[in-house]
Parts: C-alpha cells; structure tokens; sequence
C-alpha cells in the first residue's frame, strides 16, 4: 500500500507488483466532486499498470460516504474505459 507522498507512476514503473493506495484519506472529507477528480488523475497516471485505486491510509471515521462512493464508482468507470 502507497501513501500520496509517493508518486505512483514512480512506484509503478520500479516495481512488478501490484499497487495499491495513494488517495489521500484527508480526500474524504471533501465532496464527491473533489475525490472524482483526484481519483481520476491517479488511474490516468497509473493507467494500463498494476494499481488499485484505495485510500492511502484508514478513512477517517468523518468521512463524506458520498465521497468514499465517489472513488469506488470512479475506478469501476475508469476500469471498463481502459
């Protein structure tokens, strides 16, 4: 599991393994709109590579659920584009 300061275009390219993490938990206390947002940028970065879109870390108790939604649904679209 990576956390956001790792670049995970970096991370991906040293090592045959599969990734996961790198959305910032602080993420999920902002809207849905926010976490789409980031969330697609890292699949774009990652993109045809061994990664799965998850939280860097726990998600914080106060989190949106809308925005923890936001992630999951925006990876499984992401997933079928690619």
């Amino acid at each position: 599991s990576i956390d956001t300061q790792v670049d995970v275009g970096r991370a991906l390219a040293e090592v045959d393994k599969v990734v996961m993490g790198n959305v910032p938990t602080n993420l999920f206390l902002s809207s849905p709109e926010e976490v789409e947002r980031y969330t697609l940028a890292m699949l774009y970065a990652s993109r045809g590579r061994k990664h799965i879109a998850a939280s860097g870390c726990d998600i914080p108790v106060r989190a949106n659920p809308e925005s923890v939604k936001a992630m999951v649904e925006t990876a499984k679209t992401f997933k079928a584009e690619c």
